[in-house]
């Protein structure tokens, strides 16, 4: 191996550092802290002298744990100070643990600082790749939406096996979704049903639903804000939306998250606030399909795209509020085609798990069940990073 001048070939941990670290990209988060300190200590001094102390360092620093170093305290402080197999300077180890402070307030914020360092290079490539390709913005060729606010679900939200399902006129009755149902490309089956009161004109008409259902709770709905404002029947929901904004073929997706997860729902299912909605503008469907859009929104690419302009809120969870989703640059190539195509692939491969996973009969058989779940995701994956490399292609990265 040839090696750079700079490398003292005397000194086998120059050497070592030189052949498996210099120019190799890791992100590992214990190993960037470590960097981060030992670059700070080599200031003014050479980075073979730091190479030579550093598993002094990696012992008296708690082998670079960010979160010990974060609280060391003025007896830690004093501790390091009478260390004589380290750098023993009182400016740079106060850095050194200030610096573990910033190094945890930015991983909250970006979920990592990986994905800090990421931002300045090719995340950020990424981004002006994508911003320069679109021609559409998300929020101009789709209507966003949010979900509905009961202000007491314990009054209108009922579990599928709930006697009194069966005594309530099923106009009023609407599958519902929460955060938890959204998966990419699908939506989970709904386990529960809202009570759609709005749609209940004359409440005196319906004395079971009254009696069994909002009676129990009716201080709590009478004491709503909008009820006391007279804005709001007290049967009726706190924020139930236009019911024509559900019942249609729509895209769902959760508020907060670790990944993007975009699902195109077909069975009117109406969904708490906690998850909102769009659908495409009557001018464009012939212009996008559901299919493609959840398609790029899901990919990695995309991910890696709204985290640039997302909130990270810490422990990885983004904010997915329209104010930033709906703010999506969306393009449209040559490649359209095969990802609407490879979209409907993924989306009828996950119908086909979830099918599995609520098989009744095959809950007796988990090896079998288990074979064809992975197997089926297997190809899923496949077909997303197909979808990945065609985004790749059209954008150039």
């Amino acid at each position: 191996m040839q090696r750079c001048k700079w490398c003292n070939l005397k000194n086998p941990k120059y050497t070592e550092y030189h052949d498996n670290e210099w120019c190799v990209l890791n992100f590992n988060e214990q190993y960037l802290f470590e960097m981060l300190i030992l670059e700070s200590f080599q200031a003014g001094l050479s980075w073979e002298c730091i190479l030579n102390k550093r598993e002094a360092f990696r012992k008296a620093y708690d082998n670079f744990d960010v979160d010990k170093v974060a609280l060391y305290d003025d007896q830690k402080i004093n501790e390091l100070l009478q260390n004589t197999s380290i750098i023993r300077n009182s400016r740079k180890i106060k850095a050194s643990i200030n610096n573990a402070i910033v190094f945890k307030k930015i991983q909250q914020k970006f979920g990592s600082f990986g994905n800090y360092l990421k931002s300045f290079t090719k995340d950020k490539v990424i981004y002006e790749k994508i911003q320069e390709k679109s021609k559409y913005i998300l929020e101009d060729i789709a209507v966003s939406f949010q979900g509905i606010i009961t202000g007491c679900d314990k009054a209108f939200i009922l579990n599928e096996d709930d006697d009194r399902i069966n005594y309530i006129d099923n106009k009023f009755l609407k599958s519902w979704i929460k955060n938890r149902n959204i998966n990419q490309y699908v939506v989970e089956e709904s386990r529960q049903k809202l009570i759609y009161s709005n749609d209940i004109k004359d409440i005196n008409k319906y004395p079971y639903i009254v009696k069994e259902c909002l009676m129990p709770y009716e201080k709590k709905l009478k004491n709503r804000r909008e009820c006391i404002k007279s804005t709001r029947k007290w049967y009726e929901l706190q924020w139930g939306r236009e019911k024509s904004l559900f019942e249609r073929k729509k895209i769902m997706y959760p508020y907060k998250s670790t990944n993007n997860r975009f699902a195109i729902d077909e069975n009117n299912n109406f969904s708490s606030a906690d998850v909102y909605s769009f659908y495409i503008k009557k001018e464009y469907e012939k212009v996008f399909s559901y299919e493609y859009i959840i398609a790029l929104l899901n990919s990695e690419i995309y991910d890696r795209y709204f985290k640039m302009i997302g909130k990270c809120m810490g422990n990885k969870v983004y904010d997915y509020y329209p104010n930033k989703v709906m703010k999506l640059r969306i393009f449209k190539d040559y490649n359209y085609d095969e990802i609407v195509a490879l979209g409907k692939k993924i989306i009828f491969i996950k119908k086909q798990i979830e099918k599995l996973r609520n098989n009744i009969k095959l809950q007796g058989k988990k090896h079998i069940l288990n074979k064809e779940i992975y197997y089926l995701e297997n190809e899923s994956h496949f077909l997303q990073n197909k979808i990945n490399e065609l985004i790749k292609e059209s954008l150039t990265i």
